[in-house]
């Protein structure tokens, strides 16, 4: 048994050294949308989301105001 169990952490942490690491991988978005995207989040990040703080709102309509810039029309965006 413990055998078994050291051969599955080794396999474990063998996938997970092989794994690329997203940082170091280029992204194939174009320069603007990585500014865009970075920037998008940026703002959510910001926003203090925590229960009862009241910013859930803010939050939903920072999404909403982006999928609508998008193209996304209005009618197909649903707040709940």
């Amino acid at each position: 048994m413990k055998r078994l169990l050291a051969c599955a952490l080794a396999a474990l942490s063998t996938s997970a050294i092989a794994a690329p690491n997203p940082v170091t991988v280029p992204s194939k978005l174009d320069a603007k949308w990585q500014a865009k995207t970075r920037a998008m989040l940026e703002q959510a990040i910001e926003i203090p989301t925590v229960m009862k703080r009241g910013n859930m709102l803010k939050m939903t309509e920072l999404v909403a105001n982006e999928l609508k810039a998008a193209g996304i029309p209005a009618e197909d965006i649903k707040i709940l």
